[in-house]
């Protein structure tokens, strides 16, 4: 059993097999560096869900059809926490989860315009009219089967 607490100080007892597929957890783990409990930069509500994809990823009971369509249920979120469950993958090194999230993601923007990718980053535009109407034209290609917003 491994014991892992959250950025917000919630504690997690795991088994050891679920905490084997956190590269991250296996490494501290294999290199004898766990102290009683194994900090991590995670907030709690995200580290309890990725705890229960990880028990479904490794339960042999569940079926291919089975973890599928929980995957599929389980990156069905707003960017929000769809970026919360990749920042989380990608700290404790969960191939499996990173992959999902970001395939997730980037379907979320294919073929989105311009506008509604800056809307959902925050980014503002900052180039002149003249200079977007100089992009549009020198890469129209890219611009090619672009949703409406």
């Amino acid at each position: 059993m491994v014991t892992v607490r959250s950025y917000d100080n919630e504690e997690f007892e795991i088994e050891d097999y679920i905490a084997k597929q956190c590269t991250t957890l296996k490494n501290i783990v294999e290199d004898d560096c766990a102290s009683s409990v194994i900090p991590v930069q995670v907030e709690s509500e995200t580290l309890s869900k990725v705890i229960t994809y990880l028990n479904v990823h490794g339960d042999a009971s569940f079926g291919e059809d089975d973890t599928k369509q929980f995957d599929e249920k389980f990156v069905d979120e707003d960017f929000p926490i769809l970026t919360e469950y990749i920042l989380a993958a990608n700290f404790l090194d969960i191939k499996s989860l990173l992959d999902l999230c970001c395939t997730k993601f980037a379907n979320m923007i294919e073929n989105k315009s311009v506008e509604f990718i800056r809307s959902l980053f925050g980014i503002e535009n900052d180039l002149t009219q003249e200079e977007e109407q100089n992009h549009r034209q020198q890469y129209a290609w890219a611009f090619e089967g672009v949703e409406d917003d």
